[in-house]
């Protein structure tokens, strides 16, 4: 068995309760009558309980499924306008003080209907008959009645307008509704556009940055390279020769020497290839020390060995809601124009640039 969406338990739900709204309308009319009239019969009593079965039956059978609204809205306007008829013609007839109910039966049935005018047009074709049918068999004049027929067809029509009203008020919000979430779909859209296209203004600013920087990297590649090679072009000559002059501890310290050049070379490779990749994901925060020092490694090889970048900041730095690459971005742009800017100095001596 299909379980039925949420939009269509709901819908039944509102019905069950308009169902049994009306169930106890009719019970309340029961009492109202026996008040005001104090003339009850047995035929009142059935037919007025029986209404209210009827809809109470409706209301259980369309709540649980049983029922399609369409059904449900058929059954609803033929009981309540039948019911009113009998309880008129039980009244008096044309006499009765009740016979007003017809003008309202139309119009109740566009309130509870207002997105369908059928079910408006059927109430009210029925009361049209019923009224004929009852000024028949009261003798009524035909001008009389067809005055009366007049003024229902003139709420009829009101009621009929009024659901017209109803469903364009109806088209109007959905159609704003509509426009307003198109609306939103483009401000969203144009949102992830700005995002990437700041995303790739980002990419291509790191990539200039690492233009800056290619002119210096040869140099500080070259140097511990230099020394690399020379270390190991010294250990074969000493392992190829027929009587080593090296001791344990001139061994360590070459070996030692070589993989700090071979370190060198690894971290200079890495900052750069960590700096100038793509990133998508969104950075949710920097460590500033640790983009401090990224920076500070990357600013020297712009330096080239010629001068230095000192850090000069406390121990304990809290983290910042930049994400880590633009942090780092933001101070290798700032280091590098002080780089710019010392180089061009007169005197010409090495500079030295602080952070604080």
């Amino acid at each position: 068995m299909r379980t039925a969406s949420p939009e269509i338990q709901a819908m039944r739900r509102v019905k069950r309760k308009s169902a049994w709204a009306c169930a106890v309308f009719c019970l309340v009319a029961l009492v109202i009558y026996c008040l005001v009239d104090g003339d009850i019969t047995w035929r009142h009593l059935a037919l007025q309980c029986g209404c209210g079965a009827c809809f109470f039956g409706l209301g259980v059978a369309v709540g649980e499924g049983w029922l399609s609204p369409r059904t449900f809205r058929l059954g609803a306007i033929f009981t309540g306008t039948l019911t009113s008829c009998l309880f008129v013609s039980l009244s008096g007839g044309p006499a009765s003080p009740y016979f007003l109910v017809f003008g309202a039966l139309p119009c109740l049935v566009a309130m509870f209907t207002p997105d369908d005018w059928r079910p408006t047009l059927l109430c009210g074709a029925m009361t049209l008959s019923a009224v004929a049918l009852l000024n028949a068999q009261g003798g009524v004049p035909v001008r009389q009645t067809w005055m009366q027929q007049s003024g229902l067809v003139l709420f009829m029509g009101l009621s009929l307008f009024g659901t017209r009203t109803y469903r364009r008020e109806g088209e109007a919000r959905r159609e704003a509704q509509q426009q307003r979430l198109q609306a939103l779909e483009q401000l969203a859209e144009s949102e992830r556009l700005r995002l990437s296209a700041e995303r790739e203004r980002a990419q291509v600013e790191r990539l200039v940055l690492v233009g800056q920087l290619a002119a210096g990297v040869a140099h500080e590649v070259n140097n511990p390279l230099a020394y690399v090679k020379s270390n190991l072009t010294y250990l074969e000559q000493e392992t190829l020769g027929s009587e080593p002059t090296l001791d344990r501890e001139e061994l360590r310290q070459v070996l030692s020497e070589t993989r700090q050049g071979v370190q060198r070379i690894q971290q200079i490779i890495t900052d750069l290839k960590g700096f100038s990749r793509a990133d998508n994901a969104a950075e949710q925060g920097g460590q500033l020390r640790e983009a401090l020092e990224e920076a500070r490694r990357l600013a020297s090889v712009r330096l080239s060995g010629r001068g230095e970048v000192r850090l000069e900041f406390a121990p304990q730095l809290p983290a910042v809601r930049m994400g880590q690459r633009h942090l780092v971005q933001v101070v290798l742009n700032l280091l590098i124009n002080a780089a710019d800017a010392v180089e061009e100095a007169q005197p010409s001596r090495p500079p030295r640039i602080c952070v604080h």
